[in-house]
C-alpha cells in the first residue's frame, strides 16, 4: 500500500519461515547477497540438527 513498515510489524524487513526451526529463522537481516551457489551459515557449521533445518515430522527433540 505504499505505507513505511512500523517497528511493530517488522521494519524494516520481516521474514517468516513456518516450517523451519527457530534456529534457521533470521534474528536480524543486515545484507541480502544472492549466490549461485548455498553456503552454510555459522549455526549450519556449528549445530548438530539437519543441515537444512527442515522440521521432520516424528523427529523426536528431548529437552
Amino acid at each position: 500500500n505504499g505505507e513505511p513498515l512500523t517497528d511493530e510489524h517488522g521494519f524494516p524487513l520481516r521474514v517468516i519461515i513456518p516450517f523451519k526451526y527457530g534456529y534457521k529463522n533470521p534474528k536480524a537481516i543486515l545484507k541480502m547477497e544472492y549466490v549461485a551457489e548455498p553456503r552454510p551459515g555459522t549455526w549450519s557449521r556449528i549445530g548438530p540438527y539437519s543441515r537444512d533445518g527442515t522440521i521432520l515430522p516424528g523427529t523426536d527433540h528431548p529437552l
